[in-house]
C-alpha cells in the first residue's frame, strides 16, 4: 500500500467530511463579517452622538448639531436632541446593515450627554 493512497474502504471520505463542515464555516464567516458591521457601526454613532452633544452644549444650533451627527454616522441614521436643565442628550440610532438587517433589535444606537457651556442659554 503506497503512502498516498487511501487504505481499503476510505475513499471519499474527505470529500465528504468537506461537504459537512464547509456550510459551518460559510455560516460562521458570515457571523463574523455581521458582527464585525454592527461594531463598526456602533463605533461610528457612538463618535456622531458624543460629536452632538459637544456640538449642542457649546450653544450650536440644532441644524448645525443635526448636520455634524450626519457626517461621522452611517447614512440613515437618526438624531434627537434633548435639553434637560443644563445639560444636552444627543441619540443616533442608525438601521442595522447587510445580513444584520434579518434580525429585529440589532439597531446600533448610542447616547451621550454634556453640561451646557458656561453663558449658553
Amino acid at each position: 500500500m503506497g503512502a498516498g493512497r487511501p487504505r481499503d474502504g476510505e475513499g471519499g471520505f474527505t470529500s465528504v467530511e468537506l461537504a459537512m463542515v464547509m456550510p459551518v464555516i460559510v455560516l460562521v464567516l458570515g457571523m463574523a463579517v455581521t458582527a464585525m458591521v454592527l461594531v463598526v457601526d456602533l463605533l461610528q454613532v457612538t463618535d456622531a452622538a458624543r460629536v452632538g452633544a459637544r456640538a449642542a452644549s457649546r450653544g450650536d444650533s440644532r441644524i448645525e448639531v443635526r448636520h455634524q451627527v450626519e457626517r461621522l454616522a452611517p447614512q440613515g441614521a437618526t438624531v434627537h436632541q434633548r435639553r434637560t436643565g443644563r445639560s444636552v442628550t444627543v441619540t443616533v440610532k442608525a438601521r442595522a446593515r447587510g445580513p444584520a438587517e434579518w434580525f429585529p433589535g440589532l439597531h446600533p444606537e448610542s447616547s451621550a450627554t454634556a453640561l451646557m457651556e458656561p453663558g449658553v442659554r
